[in-house]
């Protein structure tokens, strides 16, 4: 995995949140090709986006963002990742989509 990081938090503190994101989601790491880790002007916002068939995430995190809203980004991210994974490449049901696109709902996740 590729780590492109601008943020005010540390690679190897991404890395590891990235990792235990996967170990949640039952997803491993080679998966993910590379995540991009933005910082932003803003204080507190935060935000991401899952590119499914690149297989990588871009994260935007504020200066002043806490811990927990670093984790949920990366966790949040890499679930699409991890559900486009399933449905797509090991065959599950589309079932859970209710005419979503791939990468599960954002209800879902």
């Amino acid at each position: 995995m590729k780590l492109k990081n601008t943020s005010a938090w540390p690679d190897p503190f991404i890395r590891r949140m990235i990792r235990i994101a996967c170990q949640l989601w039952e997803h491993q790491v080679k998966r993910i090709d590379r995540v991009d880790i933005r910082n932003t002007g803003y204080t507190k916002s935060y935000s991401g986006r899952a590119y499914l068939d690149e297989r990588r995430f871009v994260a935007t995190i504020g200066k002043d963002c806490s811990f927990r809203q670093v984790a949920n980004i990366c966790i949040h991210e890499v679930g699409h990742l991890a559900i486009y994974w399933k449905e797509k490449r090991e065959g599950r049901a589309k079932d859970r989509r209710n005419g979503k696109g791939w990468g599960g709902s954002e209800e879902y996740i």
